[in-house]
C-alpha cells in the first residue's frame, strides 16, 4: 500500500512509496502493458503486467516480489511464492524489516508500534 510505513533497524520507512519508486525506475522509458485477470473484493483490477526490452519480457509484478517490496497474495501461481520465498530468505526489501501485511493494513490492524 503507497502510505504503508516498514519499521526497519528501528526507523520507520515509507516502504510503500519505495515500492513505488522502484517500480518507476523498472518501467523506466519502457511501455508497460497489464493483462487483467479479474477484479478484487475492493473492485481493483487484478491481474500482471509487463515490460519489454530487446525482445524479452518481465513480469513486474514478479520483479517487485524478487526485490521485496511485494507480498504475494492467495492464489497466486508458484512461481511468485518461490520468488517470494528468495526474498524472504536473502531479507531484501520489506523482509530486512517490520512490516504488517497490506491486508491486515488495508483493515487498520497494525502490530507496529506507534
Amino acid at each position: 500500500e503507497l502510505k504503508q510505513t516498514c519499521l526497519c533497524s528501528g526507523k520507520e520507512t515509507p516502504c510503500g512509496q519505495t515500492a513505488k519508486d522502484e517500480l518507476i525506475k523498472m518501467i523506466g522509458n519502457k511501455t508497460a502493458v497489464c493483462r487483467v485477470s479479474e477484479r478484487d473484493w475492493y473492485g481493483r483490477f487484478v491481474g500482471e503486467c509487463f515490460v519489454s526490452e530487446n525482445g524479452a519480457e518481465t513480469s513486474l509484478n514478479k520483479a517487485l516480489v524478487e526485490s521485496g517490496l511485494a507480498v504475494v497474495p492467495a492464489g497466486a501461481p508458484d512461481a511468485f511464492f518461490d520468488a517470494e520465498a528468495a526474498a524472504m530468505k536473502a531479507k531484501r526489501g520489506v523482509w530486512a524489516c517490520r512490516f504488517d501485511l497490506p491486508s491486515d493494513y488495508r483493515k487498520g490492524v497494525s502490530s507496529l508500534p506507534r
